[in-house]
């Protein structure tokens, strides 16, 4: 009788082997992605990340990144070095280079993150922050066809917020952030099904 209850509990553990490997690897990883910084260009121009993504600039000369709306400044860079910040919040960030004026531009993209199904609902997240003490963000929706937004978060310190408004429609999601005195522009437009 001791070895048949061994071996059921053996038969569990086994069974249990594959879900507890995928709770020992945590969240998804954020990653960083790459611009060049060359001649006079940044590539790729415009660059699309997921919230919480960091962005790395590898300089091939001597040049700044320097966000417009004062996010971030580089400093002066030289080639073979590199500057990486990351971006925990939802928006669009355009920059440039400080030596070569606004003929050297380019913007960082940052949609709000959903996750969820049509038919229970989304999950929309626009930061990946702990904590959002000095942070506020801004979010809008429209129903596609629509031309007018509507808003449904305005100066937030939440980071996400459960949508799932009544009747079958598709909407377009968008958010900024607001960092002391600094704005972003409004992020790429994602589009959620709602059934």
């Amino acid at each position: 009788m001791t070895s048949f209850r061994a071996a059921r509990v053996l038969a569990g553990l086994a069974l249990l082997a594959p879900l507890m490997a995928l709770l020992a690897q945590g969240p998804a990883q954020a990653t960083t992605r790459t611009v060049t910084v060359g001649d006079d260009f940044f590539t790729p121009k415009t660059l699309k990340v997921v919230v919480g993504d960091s962005v790395k600039w590898s300089f091939e000369g001597t040049h700044t990144s320097t966000s417009t709306q004062g996010f971030w400044n580089s400093g002066t860079k030289n080639a073979g070095q590199s500057y990486t910040r990351p971006f925990a919040d939802a928006g669009t960030y355009p920059y440039y280079c400080t030596i070569h004026g606004m003929m050297m531009s380019g913007s960082i993209q940052v949609p709000v993150k959903a996750s969820g199904s049509a038919s229970s609902g989304w999950t929309l997240r626009w930061s990946s922050r702990t904590g959002t003490s000095s942070v506020r963000y801004d979010v809008q929706y429209k129903r596609v066809g629509s031309s007018t937004w509507t808003s449904w978060r305005t100066g937030t310190a939440s980071r996400s917020a459960t949508f799932n408004p009544s009747g079958a429609h598709s909407y377009y999601v968008h958010a900024r952030t607001h960092v002391g005195s600094h704005t972003s522009s409004w992020s790429p437009s994602i589009t959620v099904k709602v059934t």
